[in-house]
């Protein structure tokens, strides 16, 4: 197993977040406000060492206007975005 892919497993999602966050112009610490979790929290999931739960994609989905749908198969199956 790739070790880059098994200590971030979920880095492609990570890298979709953060893109669309910056592409939208909103900063971390602003995102972490309009989902109601902690900046340290966004900060993980950006970096790709946390798997988010289904309250998190639906947050992220509703504040980023990401279907819901595609955030959730992009946490499951790497490399879909």
């Amino acid at each position: 197993m790739n070790k880059e892919y098994s200590s971030k497993p979920f880095s492609d999602l990570a890298q979709f977040i953060r893109q669309t966050r910056v592409d939208q112009g909103v900063s971390q610490r602003r995102l972490s406000a309009l989902i109601n979790m902690s900046s340290s929290y966004v900060a993980q999931l950006e970096s790709g060492r946390v798997q988010p739960s289904v309250e998190a994609l639906r947050k992220l989905g509703s504040v980023l206007n990401i279907p819901y749908g595609t955030i959730a198969l992009a946490a499951v199956v790497p490399s879909v975005l």
